[in-house]
């Protein structure tokens, strides 16, 4: 029986490069493509009938070690290591294709080279949630 495959985006910011890969969209597929024993996810866009989320390591920040990494210039805290963005359909939450432009991820990405990232947590009445900060490693 064949897989189904489905286009992705890899986004590597050792290399600073975002990519079309092609995937099939499995958790250990998944996180060979991100080089990790675990995931973590976050959506990153919706469209109409489906939603993009990003892949990455899930310890990729809490290690505290030298990494490389992104964000998008909208805000939001680092993203440590190589990261797949795979689209997941609205309703069945199948995966899909991912629906971003690979010019729009390019456009929207700042570099941050290699940091060394520190994480905190904080306990609210919606539970906890992460305090990123990092350091950037000096060459």
């Amino acid at each position: 029986m064949t897989k189904k495959l489905f286009r992705a985006i890899l986004i590597d910011p050792k290399r600073q490069t975002v990519d079309v890969v092609v995937t099939t969209g499995t958790h250990v597929n998944t996180c060979g493509w991100v080089g990790a024993d675990g995931l973590d996810n976050f959506r990153i866009a919706d469209h109409p009938k489906s939603f993009d989320y990003g892949w990455v390591d899930d310890t990729g920040l809490s290690r505290g070690q030298p990494i490389n990494a992104f964000k998008f210039d909208g805000g939001g805290d680092p993203i440590a290591g190589l990261c797949l963005i795979i689209g997941a359909n609205k309703e069945t939450g199948a995966t899909t294709d991912a629906a971003m432009p690979l010019d729009f991820v390019r456009e929207h990405i700042v570099w941050l080279g290699r940091i060394i990232p520190e994480v905190f947590w904080e306990e609210t009445e919606h539970g906890s949630r992460a305090i990123v900060t990092y350091s950037r490693v000096k060459a």
